[in-house]
């Protein structure tokens, strides 16, 4: 439960009943969670903490590298190496630790220690752990890095590398360093076909190691009415891999959400289940606070509370459940930039000029971006999204999924080759997930069930009624299709507000 799957890195173990201790080669001792997985060679020099899996076809899994590697690869070979895995993971080569893709097992440090939770952080420096002034419906819900609201406490971000040292007079010193989100720039292809073919190729050698990975999994994807969820499924379906879909519910969910999943499912033969609430446990709900250091406040912490993720686990019949989903396919797409256009942080993050802490915290990374010397050719909205959006908000989300027994969450999207051959596509698609239906449309087999796949509306189109099992009668769907219509009517006029006050 609390504190599951976390781990610290200081001068002495922890010493904590269930967790383990390792002497790392650089001198400092990492402790860890008994159920958080660690792998390293035989000199304690090279270690991977987490679940990491191979995207290349024939090439060696993550956990194989680390334990036959020497530690004597140059930074650039190291790079080389990462840029094919997926999964949520830590990688310590020797005095350096780098984050995965998006920084989905997030880093906290100080000058004493590093850890993948503030709260053990706290409670291992005789810390209050005090909750951030963050609230779910408000913007930012998250706090944004590298600050974080503790003296002397701050995160590490997806663009930056953590160097660990101990000087000749025994004190610590942990130095981060920019670092390249891509450190091989953006991949290029010699036609649209062979950069569909390489994707979904990769796509899919990475779900079938995933499912290697983790043998004994049921594997759970989560579903929507959206474009993200659904090229997942694609993929899934294109990979043969067995698996069933989801959706829980929460009372801001769209009609699309409620019918589209489900009507997806029945197309390939998938068992869905829409999970409803049961009655809220106070207690976990403040366990989910305590675990996350209150750094989440999501509707996770909701489904997590009103026992929807207990429900999964009941249909599954006691199984470990592996969560399936889809929040980083958005850091390519310049989602930032529906809001707006210039990038304006603060139009984005209003509540940031309300609390202190998140706006110095902002301040500061503008000026890490500005002296940033690897990725400038980043856009802002996704220099933005990726540091951000993903290695604060989502990261944190994540750490929480740590306290819940039987279940892990995967980020299906999470490697730096995906990001590179995804970015390769053209802006403007990207911008209004094209990519993404071409995909779909590239990985499906040409048979009527794939066909009926590609035809059903997403959430944003969907006019309320047509997908309903059994269909409903006329003088109900009537006032539904006046709502359907009279809203793309008003959009569409808000489209075109936003374009003549550009052009202005």
């Amino acid at each position: 439960m609390i504190d599951d799957r976390q781990f610290i890195i200081r001068r002495q173990p922890l010493g904590r009943e269930g967790w383990k201790s390792i002497s790392l080669q650089c001198g400092l001792v990492l402790s860890y969670h008994q159920q958080l997985r660690v792998c390293h060679n035989e000199e304690c020099s090279v270690l991977l903490l987490g679940h990491a899996w191979q995207v290349l076809p024939d090439a060696l899994s993550p956990s194989e590298l680390v334990k036959s590697d020497g530690g004597d690869k140059s930074l650039e070979q190291i790079y080389d190496m990462e840029q094919s895995w997926c999964g949520r993971y830590i990688l310590i080569y020797n005095d350096l630790l780098l984050l995965d893709n998006c920084g989905m097992m997030g880093v906290f440090y100080s000058s004493t220690s590093i850890s993948s939770s503030i709260r053990v952080l706290c409670h291992a420096e005789g810390r209050d752990v005090v909750n951030p002034d963050i609230k779910y419906g408000v913007s930012p819900n998250f706090m944004p890095g590298p600050l974080t609201g503790y003296d002397g406490i701050f995160r590490l971000l997806p663009s930056q590398v953590l160097k660990l040292a101990i000087s000749d007079t025994q004190s610590l010193k942990f130095a981060p360093q920019p670092r390249p989100l891509l450190p091989f720039g953006v991949r290029q292809f010699p036609s649209e076909k062979a950069q569909l073919d390489f994707f979904i190729n990769i796509f899919t050698t990475s779900l079938r190691n995933m499912r290697s990975h983790f043998p004994d999994y049921v594997l759970c994807l989560a579903l929507t009415g959206g474009v993200d969820s659904r090229v997942a499924m694609s993929l899934l379906e294109a990979s043969g891999l067995d698996y069933i879909t989801f959706t829980a519910w929460h009372p801001r969910i769209t009609t699309g959400d409620c019918d589209i999943p489900p009507y997806l499912a029945r197309l390939f033969g998938r068992s869905h289940k829409l999970v409803m609430r049961s009655e809220l446990s106070q207690r976990l709900y403040d366990d989910y606070t305590t675990h996350s250091g209150g750094y989440a406040v999501d509707q996770d912490r909701n489904f997590w509370a009103y026992g929807q993720y207990r429900q999964l686990s009941e249909q599954v019949e006691g199984k470990p459940v592996l969560l399936l989903r889809n929040s980083i396919w958005e850091c390519t797409d310049d989602h930032y930039r529906h809001h707006t256009d210039p990038l304006d942080i603060y139009r984005l993050y209003p509540y940031a000029l309300q609390c202190e802490p998140i706006h110095q915290s902002i301040e500061y990374w503008r000026q890490l971006v500005a002296d940033d010397p690897y990725n400038q050719d980043i856009n802002s909205w996704t220099r933005l999204f990726w540091d951000q959006r993903e290695g604060c908000w989502l990261s944190s989300l994540e750490q929480a999924y740590d306290m819940m027994d039987g279940i892990t969450s995967v980020q299906m999207c999470n490697c730096r080759l995906f990001m590179s051959t995804l970015m390769s596509f053209d802006e403007k698609e990207r911008f209004h997930k094209i990519h993404e239906k071409k995909i779909m449309r590239q990985a499906l087999t040409d048979n009527a069930q794939s066909q009926s796949f590609l035809r059903v509306p997403y959430d944003s189109r969907y006019n309320g009624y047509s997908l309903r099992q059994p269909p409903l009668p006329f003088m109900q769907r009537l006032p539904m299709a006046v709502r359907y219509y009279r809203h793309n009517a008003v959009r569409s006029l808000k489209t075109v507000a936003k374009r003549v006050l550009r052009r202005k």
